[in-house]
């Protein structure tokens, strides 16, 4: 009989170390989603113009290729899923899509820019914007012209000229 407890309990806590597993990569998701649309609402604000948050300078440039690289994961994600899904021939649920579509955009997104930090030794870059005219100095209003161009004549050697 105590055999047949001590069993009961060990599948008690691979049970429960599985739903703490699981309940970690459930947290690990929303947070990268909420991550990844938090910097959207403000890569959203960076396309019309460049943007200085702290230390960090973004760019228009930078915050199309964020979104773009989200929207092209987003797309992505479920064909990929479904692909995976026809290789095992599992059915997918239909109230999953939302769930892959937005890890996709998160994992694109906001995962790409950690993968590129971490290459990169994970420090920030100081963008130190162009100052296109303040650099420049002033036009001049002409180039100096030269003497007007004269014939010399035959006595231009005994005048010192």
């Amino acid at each position: 009989m105590s055999q047949k407890n001590n069993d009961g309990g060990a599948g008690m806590g691979a049970l429960f170390i599985l739903v703490i597993i699981a309940a970690t990569r459930i947290f690990i998701y929303a947070i990268a989603v909420f991550v990844s649309l938090g910097l959207t609402l403000i890569y959203l604000v960076a396309l019309s113009g460049p943007l200085r948050l702290g230390k960090w300078y973004i760019t228009p440039a930078e915050a199309k290729s964020f979104i773009l690289r989200g929207v092209i994961g987003a797309a992505t994600a479920p064909l990929l899923a479904v692909f995976v899904a026809s290789i095992f021939g599992e059915r997918i649920p239909s109230g999953a899509w939302i769930y892959i579509i937005l890890g996709g955009y998160a994992l694109a997104s906001v995962g790409f820019d950690m993968l590129v930090q971490e290459e990169g030794g994970g420090q920030a870059v100081e963008y130190i914007p162009r100052q296109e005219d303040a650099a420049l100095p002033p036009p001049a209003s002409r180039p100096p012209q030269p003497p007007p161009f004269r014939f010399a004549s035959w006595d231009d050697e005994e005048n010192g000229r």
